[in-house]
């Protein structure tokens, strides 16, 4: 499977995401670093689309995804709401009637569920930028609302990023072992990614 891969936002500035219980910019890149070296340890092709710091940075993050051929480009972000009731994961996908794009929204938010999260299910918006303007079939996965206390309790960066590798490939991490191949490296390709440490809170 070949992955677009954007952690939602910029860092900090313009174009950054928003502060709750949870700070989205750096959660968007904690996730994003357990999601990619997972789906790297299963062989899977990852291309970075993040963009740290820009005045224009949905614009470049879809033009770095249209530079590869995916399978399916992701957004990772954090919901928020001035009503702290809201809470829960949701997908964000161009249309209903993708149905294959839809059947893998449906299953992440149901494994995120498993988590104690509320399941908000799938919706669509060609309008936003990431879903309208990709070449591939894209999603933006909203794990949960940082402005939700109960969400921020339930919140572990890691656990998310392997629902969404669970839903995606049928393999559950937490319980995995890999195969032993001495080769293996060269199987794996990591492309254009320079995650060498997480965010931090």
């Amino acid at each position: 499977m070949k992955i677009n891969n954007n952690n939602g936002h910029t860092i900090n500035g313009l174009g950054s995401g928003a502060i709750g219980y949870l700070n989205e910019s750096q959660e968007t890149r904690n996730i994003g670093y357990y999601f990619v070296d997972g789906m790297k340890k299963l062989g899977h092709t990852v291309y970075d689309c993040t963009i740290d710091k820009s005045n224009t940075y949905l614009y470049e993050a879809v033009s770095k995804a249209n530079t590869n051929k995916s399978d399916l480009a992701i957004s990772h972000h954090l919901n928020c709401s001035d009503n702290k009731s809201a809470n829960g994961v949701e997908v964000w996908v161009y249309s209903l009637n993708d149905k294959d794009t839809v059947n893998k929204a449906n299953k992440i938010c149901e494994e995120i569920s498993k988590l104690g999260f509320t399941n908000r299910g799938v919706k669509a918006n060609p309008k936003f930028y990431w879903l309208g303007h990709t070449r591939d079939k894209a999603m933006i996965i909203e794990y949960c609302f940082c402005s939700n206390e109960k969400d921020y309790k339930n919140y572990n960066s890691k656990k998310l990023a392997y629902a969404v590798i669970k839903a995606l490939t049928d393999v559950d991490l937490n319980n995995h072992k890999p195969t032993i191949n001495n080769n293996s490296e060269a199987n794996y390709k990591y492309s254009n990614c320079s995650y060498n440490a997480k965010a931090t809170i």
